[in-house]
């Protein structure tokens, strides 16, 4: 049995397939069989050499499958299925205790899907069983509802989405909070235009990479706008998502799968702007 991957070997140019052994746990880890690998636009930051990783690198930091090996004594065994945190931190300093890794007291840098291999693989190693959120009931959240979804295009202009906006959240008039994952000047502009007054305007990701917005100040001061930025969530956020999913709080966005060997192309497309919802390796 041999693992599949997809190496980055050059920046801005095709992965390379390899075919490796499969790999063994480490002490005090584990080692995941992918079956979904999230296709994110840091993945087209990190193949085009924008950040300084090394290559012969496997990309893909979003990572669901199960455990295939697993020291004995953990609260996880072969054949649980798991999502995995990839930002790995130390382990020991007091904040990455508490699964706050993106801020470790000890500065260690190390991300699986860029540092270290990640889920563009058909196994990952994981440095640390900690990093690993058991799942719970995904079949019936896939199927959960919502209030109102709201999405556009570059074919959706901003009368439309704020009529669209207004008619979703009715006497409001707007939405309280809205989470940008795309980071562009586009779409920062036009959240201001549909958040309700004290609106929050949280922005996740790295996407925009210096891309310059402005936001007119007397209407935000005016409307009582709220803003907030992260990076990454923590481990902690991880699991507390993971719980809503399985409670069937949260509806998935509109979702195509993609074999691992079209990863490439797929991150083409997305860095053209022309995946709807989101790209995810199936395995």
């Amino acid at each position: 049995m041999a693992r599949r991957s997809m190496r980055l070997v050059e920046f801005g140019k095709p992965f390379q397939l390899t075919k490796e052994e499969v790999p063994t746990a480490p002490k005090g880890g584990a080692v995941v069989k992918t079956e979904y690998a999230g296709v994110c636009h840091s993945d087209v930051h990190l193949m085009d050499g924008h950040y300084p990783i090394p290559l012969n690198t496997v990309l893909g930091h979003e990572i669901a499958g199960t455990v295939h090996d697993i020291e004995p004594g953990q609260d996880l065994k072969v054949g649980d299925r798991v999502a995995v945190h990839f930002r790995c931190g130390c382990g020991d300093c007091s904040r990455c205790e508490v699964g706050e890794r993106i801020a470790c007291l000890r500065g260690v840098k190390q991300d699986l899907g860029s540092t270290d291999d990640g889920g563009f693989s058909d196994y990952v190693i994981i440095p640390d069983v900690r990093l690993l959120v058991k799942e719970e009931k995904l079949t019936t959240a896939r199927e959960a509802g919502c209030d109102g979804t709201l999405m556009w295009g570059k074919d959706v202009d901003d009368d439309t989405a704020v009529t669209e906006a207004k008619k979703i959240c009715g006497s409001l008039g707007g939405f309280a909070a809205a989470i940008d994952f795309v980071n562009v000047a586009a779409t920062f502009e036009r959240i201001e235009k549909i958040l309700a007054e004290g609106g929050m305007h949280v922005l996740v990701g790295l996407m925009g990479v210096g891309a310059p917005a402005s936001v007119p100040l007397m209407p935000y001061v005016m409307s009582c706008h709220q803003m907030a930025s992260l990076r990454v969530g923590s481990l902690p956020q991880l699991k507390d998502l993971m719980a809503l999913v399985a409670q069937g709080k949260i509806k998935p966005p509109p979702i195509s799968h993609h074999p691992l060997e079209n990863v490439y192309d797929v991150l083409v497309d997305l860095k053209a702007g022309k995946v709807k919802g989101r790209a995810v390796v199936k395995l």
